[in-house]
């Protein structure tokens, strides 16, 4: 498969791609009747475009939308500058295993030090398959991990 692909940080003119992406997700994380009924209003979704603290970010190959990530700038208390928190990040099942996510984060990355955010962080789910439910077959042990993704280097800052 050859990938054309484009990266795009989303701004308060891109509602049908933010749209596109919440659908990505729904997809994406195999529970689309659960985010439909959910899904936040259009302007809702502009408020968010519109707000400094939420990034998103899309991945596109051609015209179709691929993945994306949602992130969230949060201003520190012990010290000047930030961080940056991945809410979500997903890429289409066929584009897996092809750069797309390292993109996302890349991008992510470069915004990172514009912002002097110091690390970004993300949050993922440690799914357990194989723990013993002797009462449904159906039920999964999950366990939530923070890691960082990337520490931000001030002296990088400087040079670029």
């Amino acid at each position: 498969m050859n990938i054309k692909l484009k990266i795009k940080q989303l701004d308060q003119n891109d509602l049908n791609l933010i749209n596109s992406l919440h659908d990505c997700f729904s997809n994406e994380f195999n529970d689309p009747q659960s985010d439909q009924i959910n899904k936040p209003s259009s302007e809702y979704m502009r408020g968010l475009l519109r707000n400094d603290t939420f990034i998103s970010i899309v991945a596109k190959d051609n015209q179709k939308l691929i993945g994306g990530l949602v992130a969230y700038e949060l201003k520190q208390f012990t010290q000047e500058g930030s961080e940056i928190y991945v809410y979500e990040i997903a890429v289409a099942k066929e584009y897996r295993r092809k750069g797309v996510a390292t993109a996302l984060v890349s991008h992510l990355r470069a915004i990172a030090k514009d912002r002097d955010a110091c690390v970004i962080l993300a949050q993922a789910d440690y799914v357990d398959e194989s723990v013993d439910q002797p009462h449904s077959s159906q039920q999964i042990q999950e366990e939530e991990i923070f890691f960082g993704i990337s520490e931000i280097d001030k002296k990088e800052q400087q040079i670029h």
